[in-house]
């Protein structure tokens, strides 16, 4: 197959402007995944992505037939509501998105410990929708123990809380990701500090 008449497909992954700038398939860390899709005459290109310059990669990604996602659902704080709106709009323009962020919001990331709670290997697990059922519940939940608290999407612990009552009834909050330490507040200062969390997708409480 010639080159003019490869499929085209884009590999998006997070990056700067420098990485997008100076994007070469033979010193990414998806250099194999290039050189697999070559090999089967599949014409691959990098689309380096971050929000500064959406509408460039809007752009490009219009211009193949295939876009694979490899982003992480929030990096440095960011979230993927740009991201995810760019790629609902170029799927809606005929350019098969793997994976659809309408696909993974239906399987439900952390739901799925919500939805197998009563199989053999579920745990007592619950759906926490907003602050307000946060409030109502978090506080009877915590007298038999400390509990979990899990956004929706995230990785390497960012968004997983370690929550317990102390005995004069301020709450130790540590945060999961690594080289947290444990923080003392109220519940409103909990409710503050998750406020974010509930602007996504619900979040799961274990």
């Amino acid at each position: 197959m010639s080159a003019a008449l490869a499929p085209k497909v884009a590999l998006l992954y997070p990056g700067d402007r420098a990485a997008r700038d100076r994007a070469d398939p033979a010193a990414s860390r998806f250099t194999a995944l290039f050189e697999a899709l070559a090999a089967a005459g599949v014409n691959a290109e990098p689309a380096v992505y971050h929000d500064d310059f959406a509408d460039e990669v809007m752009a490009q990604l219009r211009g193949v037939r295939v876009v694979l996602v490899w982003c992480n659902p929030i990096e440095d704080g960011r979230r993927r509501d740009r991201l995810d709106a760019l790629l609902r709009e170029v799927a809606s323009a005929g350019v098969l998105v793997s994976a659809h962020p309408d696909a993974i919001q239906r399987l439900g990331t952390k739901d799925v410990l919500f939805e197998t709670r009563d199989l053999p290997f579920g745990s007592d697990v619950h759906r926490i929708d907003s602050l307000a059922q946060l409030a109502s519940e978090l506080p009877q939940r915590l007298r038999s123990g400390a509990r979990v608290l899990k956004q929706h999407r995230g990785h390497s612990g960012i968004g997983v809380w370690r929550v317990e009552q102390s005995g004069d009834g301020a709450l130790t909050v540590q945060h999961a990701q690594r080289g947290s330490v444990p923080q003392r507040m109220d519940l409103a200062a909990l409710k503050a500090m998750l406020s974010p969390y509930f602007e996504l997708p619900p979040a799961a409480a274990t």
